[in-house]
């Protein structure tokens, strides 16, 4: 479920930022591209960090910090320097939907594998039994792990 909200929040951050980037791109003077591409994702990452403070606490609970995380991913910013900066808004829209599935799909992807690997199950139904799980996936500091 938090890799399915993080990737959805990725994906949003994406799509707006590059719609945003794409409609002012004539006015952003080229010394101060790369700061105005990091304000425009730090206003996307704010307005989605309320909205799930607001409409989903318990997800906001656990994995806030991590919404906040998407300013650092340097993928967004290349992408907005790369793509949206230089096309028309709707390319730049496809661009970012584009993009965004697939940070969705590989948060999703990282978040199935430690859980099958941490906790032996995949959802209620499907169960690899306790023996064959290895309990540091299932830990926070476990994912570094699968993420190097």
């Amino acid at each position: 479920m938090n890799g399915i909200l993080l990737g959805v929040a990725v994906l949003f951050v994406q799509v707006f930022s590059s719609c945003t980037i794409s409609a002012i791109k004539n006015y952003i003077h080229p010394r101060i591209r790369i700061p105005t591409y990091t304000l425009t994702i730090a206003t996307w990452v704010t307005v989605i960090d309320l909205v799930l403070a607001a409409y989903v606490p318990a997800a906001y609970k656990e994995m806030g910090i991590f919404v906040k995380l998407i300013v650092a991913f340097a993928i967004i910013t290349m992408r907005l320097e790369m793509f949206a900066a230089k096309n028309p808004l709707i390319p730049s829209f496809w661009d970012a939907v584009g993009m965004g599935l697939g940070f969705l799909f590989g948060m999703v992807t990282l978040g199935a594998i430690r859980e099958i690997l941490g906790s032996g199950t995949f959802s209620a139904s499907i169960s690899l039994g306790k023996n064959r799980c290895f309990s540091s996936f299932s830990l926070r500091q476990g994912s570094s792990l699968l993420d190097s």
